[in-house]
């Protein structure tokens, strides 16, 4: 299998450097970078004729994955250095987001579009050289585009009642699925 894979990626930061009374020092930044992840090829399933047993449309390859990331940052020291303080706010703009699942004993690789954004903040603040007390907070949101959708491993028939999950008891882990008429 030949694949040619190849984008256009980079960095741009601004920052500036704020004289503010009361902080020792400080930092505001902003940056946009756009990620890369080529694409590749899936395997075909795993000791089964294709035309007649499997029950799932595997793709055969998946696509790039592309990544446009903003960031919104402050950071600064005060009080003689006894606080510092950081924190940030970002988006990330997924086109192919690549999500690797395990169907039928094979690594099985999709994309999808996504969206992610998220804060954090830390503080630290040092009462003598031998007691210092830290903070550390965060968040994160992320969605999946409207309307796409995967292979549900915990439904391994995917709703289709001419199939039936056989397992030789509930505790192990590995299962199979079979027609349900003979």
């Amino acid at each position: 299998v030949r694949q040619k894979w190849g984008r256009l990626t980079g960095r741009f930061v601004v920052d500036w450097r704020p004289d503010w009374a009361g902080f020792d020092d400080s930092l505001i930044y902003a940056s946009y970078s756009r990620g890369y992840k080529g694409g590749g090829a899936n395997p075909p399933p795993i000791g089964m004729d294709p035309a007649r047993l499997v029950v799932f449309d595997n793709p055969d390859r998946f696509e790039a994955e592309t990544v446009n990331a903003y960031e919104l940052g402050f950071k600064g020291r005060a009080f003689n250095n006894r606080l510092t303080f950081s924190s940030s706010a970002f988006f990330y703009d997924y086109s192919g987001y690549q999500i690797s699942q395990i169907v039928d004993r094979l690594a099985l690789n999709e994309n999808f579009d996504a969206k992610m954004w998220g804060a954090d903040v830390e503080l630290a603040y040092r009462f003598s050289d031998r007691f210092r007390v830290n903070f550390v907070g965060g968040y994160l949101k992320s969605r999946i585009a409207d309307g796409e959708e995967s292979i549900d491993v915990m439904d391994r028939t995917q709703g289709n009642d001419e199939y039936a999950v056989v397992k030789p008891w509930v505790q192990l882990a590995s299962n199979c699925i079979a027609p349900v008429s003979k």
